[in-house]
């Protein structure tokens, strides 16, 4: 007999669309069906419920949750070490979340399936799962059939450094060379600035536009070939480069990031939200208690919320250079037994070198080179006073009325 895992989720269905109440379920932070298994949601459009069907073999367990395109939970390691500057210990890691995407919904009512993206959370603590969010459509599933700007292909060359700790790649070509991208630290401010006040709102922004590095490139190589990735007299002025260029939800086709940006707020035990999803660039968010006793890393050294801003990038890279043709001219000889490039009666009358221009390019999938994801994630932010940290050092001030008497 099959074994079934059943997950269920209350829905609301208004005007055709399928609205979602984040109703917390207790299970095993494994959600995605284990392998071996098919996966369904079944929807009863009577009762308004829905649940998740694993079958086909035996249910396993996992620590990472995977979606329907194999991806990991692209936030598993959201706990890190407080910025520069910092006194304090590190920010407790908040709620993990990650997207399952193109899940279908099944038949309802003898309508086609559905297919949507949905966006869990799981507290690390407590193993209790949320769903905070349904997409339908699913628009991963259009941008994966056809993305423009994202052409996976693996790096060219066999020697890369790819070094999580500064989040940079380095690509290693013929014996002198090296290509290497940095992920830069992206500027983040806020408003009311150089501080927020108890119950009033912040409002938190990033640049207008995704960044997208200008490339780094190698210094020109002659008599490396790019294909062979191995010296060679017959290409010249061989140039590499990489740049790191920011994605937001739903890019890549290949395996979306969550978001634009993902801030954990470092809140007291009592504020809520913990963290929040932006999808537009700016986000808001209400601190109820001042920073007092928090790390003292701010705008002139003032105790400070150490705000995590995640950020999502992609490795570009292309390859420029030259490479060599020898052309024969020919000359009508009137000798029968002459013979130039297969014709009798011409001669050879001289021999002309040519170099023509090639090119290639592609973006590199980071899952080849140990990282969990397609893309890095990054927590490098630019603060507003020009630091660069990891970490957006918030303070929060309560502002109390003064009595005089007259």
């Amino acid at each position: 007999m099959q074994n079934f895992k059943r997950l269920a989720y209350k829905l609301v269905f208004l005007c055709g669309l399928i609205l979602v109440t984040t109703q917390s379920i207790s299970a095993s932070p494994l959600l995605s069906c284990p392998p071996g298994q098919t996966e369904s949601i079944k929807i009863d459009a009577v009762t308004g419920t829905a649940e998740v069907q694993c079958g086909g073999g035996a249910t396993s367990q996992g620590t990472n949750p995977r979606g329907n395109n194999g991806s990991e939970n692209p936030n598993a390691n959201l706990n890190s070490n407080v910025g520069a500057n910092s006194k304090g210990s590190p920010t407790p890691a908040g709620p993990r979340f990650y997207w399952r995407y193109c899940v279908p919904f099944g038949v309802v009512g003898g309508m086609t399936r559905i297919l949507a993206d949905m966006l869990y959370q799981e507290d690390p603590e407590s193993g209790i799962v949320t769903v905070i969010q349904i997409v339908q459509p699913s628009p991963s599933c259009k941008a994966a059939a056809n993305q423009p700007g994202v052409k996976a292909k693996p790096l060219p060359c066999p020697e890369i450094d790819f070094a999580l700790a500064d989040q940079s790649i380095a690509c290693s070509e013929s014996w002198l060379r090296q290509a290497r991208a940095v992920v830069p630290p992206v500027p983040i401010t806020y408003t009311p600035y150089p501080r927020g006040i108890v119950t009033d709102k912040i409002i938190f922004s990033g640049p207008a536009a995704l960044i997208t590095q200008n490339w780094n490139c190698s210094q020109s190589v002659n008599g490396w070939d790019p294909i062979a990735w191995t010296g060679s007299t017959e290409h010249r002025n061989f140039v590499f480069c990489l740049r790191w260029r920011q994605v937001k939800h739903p890019d890549p086709a290949p395996d979306p990031a969550p978001a634009w940006f993902y801030y954990d707020w470092d809140e007291r035990a009592w504020g809520e939200p913990k963290w929040s999803l932006d999808f537009k660039g700016t986000q808001d968010h209400t601190y109820v208690t001042a920073s007092a006793q928090k790390v003292e890393n701010g705008p002139s050294n003032l105790p400070a919320y150490q705000v995590q801003v995640h950020s999502y990038w992609i490795l570009d890279w292309r390859s420029d250079w030259e490479y060599r043709e020898f052309h024969t001219i020919c000359a009508r000889s009137g000798d029968p037994k002459d013979t130039c490039d297969g014709k009798n009666g011409w001669s050879v009358e001289r021999i002309e070198e040519h170099w023509h221009p090639a090119s290639d390019d592609g973006t590199a999938d980071l899952r080849r080179y140990g990282n969990p994801n397609f893309f890095l994630t990054s927590r490098k932010v630019r603060v507003p006073d020009g630091r660069a940290m990891t970490v957006l050092p918030v303070p929060v001030i309560e502002v109390q009325g003064v009595i005089q008497n007259r």
